[in-house]
């Protein structure tokens, strides 16, 4: 049998540790669930910036418009470079064969850039359809 005053103590002793971890606990929790929240916000904005600047150079005559269209090729260069760094490892390979093949694509490729926008596309499916 333990004494009164030892009993108390150990008491004292659980409730103070069981106070302290769950603050601790609770916000470790939030706190990976906010970097999760970040970084899905970050992988969406960064597939949405190269689809809509893939679609815009889609959208320009590039005869016509030559410097637009390298202008938004230019830029989806960099967006897809920002969904590189945050896309699952599934989907890393194919974004960088995108932006190689972007970097690649002649100046008149129309049906590259589709292509390109096409796989794009395909990796930011696979990359939200899991959730």
């Amino acid at each position: 049998m333990m004494e009164p005053p030892v009993a108390a103590l150990l008491g004292t002793a659980v409730g103070a540790f069981a106070g302290l971890a769950g603050p601790l606990v609770g916000g470790s929790l939030a706190a990976a669930r906010d970097k999760t929240k970040w970084r899905l916000d970050n992988q969406r904005d960064a597939y949405m910036n190269a689809l809509q600047h893939l679609s815009l150079a889609l959208n320009l005559h590039p005869q016509d418009d030559a410097e637009n269209f390298l202008a938004e090729v230019s830029r989806a260069q960099a967006s897809l470079g920002m969904a590189l760094v945050f896309c699952s490892e599934s989907q890393r390979a194919k974004l960088g064969e995108a932006i190689d093949a972007l970097a690649a694509a002649p100046k008149g490729s129309v049906s590259e850039i589709a292509r390109i926008h096409a796989s794009v596309v395909d990796c930011a499916r696979n990359d939200f359809h899991r959730r």
